[in-house]
C-alpha cells in the first residue's frame, strides 16, 4: 500500500464511503468529480489502475468542472458525492453554505503560480502598474486567495491592483495570455505552467509565497 498511499488511494477513503451508506448490491456507488487541472492527479491515477474497484468502490460517474467554485456548487445541490477539490472552496461552502462536507485527505500542497510578460513585470511590484491587466478566478477560489497572500506578503497596494483583475476561469486566462488580452494570469497548474508557451515567465510560486498552503483536498458530502 506505500505507492498506493502517496497516490491517495486510501483504506480510508473506502472505509468513509462505506460508513456514509454509499452502498448499491454491496458495493459503493458514488458519484465522483475534480477540477481541471493537474491537481485531480491521484484520482487519474487511482481510475486508471482500478484501485477504486479493488477497494469495492464503484464509481458511477466521473465528471470534471472547470473550477472548484462550480464544483463545490455542485456539491451543494447534491450532485456530487466525493471531490478532488481546492481546500478553500469546500470550506467556503461548508462555512457559508452549511454544505455537509467532510474532508478526509489532502491531496497536494501549493500548486499555483502567478506568471507574467517579461517585458512589463520585471519586479512583483510592477503589479501595480495602471495598465498592468491581470486574470484570476473569483472571489472565493484558491487562486484569489493566492494572490491576496501575494498582497500581502509583498506589501502591495490592493487599492491599485484589485480594481484591475479580469475574473475568468483558467483555460479562459490561458486564452486571453494568447490572445494578448493579459499581462499577468494568477492560475493553478498545469495551466500557469502552460502559458508560459507564450513567452510568459513565472513570477512567484506557491511555494514561494506560501509554502504550507493546502492545495486540493478529497472531500465527501455526507447524505
Amino acid at each position: 500500500m506505500g505507492k498506493r498511499k502517496k497516490w491517495l488511494v486510501p483504506l480510508s477513503f473506502a472505509l468513509a464511503v462505506l460508513t456514509m451508506g454509499w452502498i448499491s448490491t454491496g458495493r459503493a456507488a458514488i458519484k465522483m468529480a475534480v477540477e481541471f487541472n493537474n491537481h485531480a492527479a491521484p484520482a487519474y491515477v487511482a481510475q486508471a489502475k482500478g484501485w477504486f474497484e479493488e477497494e469495492g468502490i464503484e464509481s458511477v460517474t466521473y465528471e470534471n468542472y472547470v473550477t472548484g467554485m462550480a464544483l463545490a456548487a455542485a456539491m451543494a445541490r447534491g450532485d456530487i458525492q466525493v471531490a478532488f477539490i481546492c481546500l478553500v472552496p469546500a470550506i467556503t461552502a461548508y462555512a457559508n453554505a452549511n454544505v455537509p462536507i467532510r474532508i478526509i485527505a489532502g491531496t497536494h500542497k501549493r500548486g499555483y503560480g502567478l506568471v507574467g510578460d517579461p517585458r512589463k513585470i520585471k519586479a512583483i511590484e510592477d503589479l501595480q502598474g495602471r495598465n498592468i491587466r491581470i486574470g484570476c478566478v473569483r472571489e472565493g477560489g484558491a487562486t484569489d486567495v493566492f494572490l491576496q497572500r501575494v498582497i500581502d506578503r509583498y506589501g502591495l497596494d490592493r487599492a491599485s491592483i484589485l480594481p484591475k483583475i479580469r475574473r475568468m476561469n483558467p483555460p479562459k486566462q490561458v486564452l486571453a495570455v494568447g490572445l494578448g488580452q493579459l499581462d499577468v494570469a494568477v492560475l493553478p497548474e498545469h495551466h500557469a505552467s502552460m502559458v508560459e508557451g507564450f513567452g510568459f515567465k513565472m513570477i512567484l510560486t506557491g511555494m514561494d509565497v506560501w509554502p504550507s498552503m493546502q492545495g486540493s483536498v478529497e472531500a465527501l458530502r455526507r447524505s
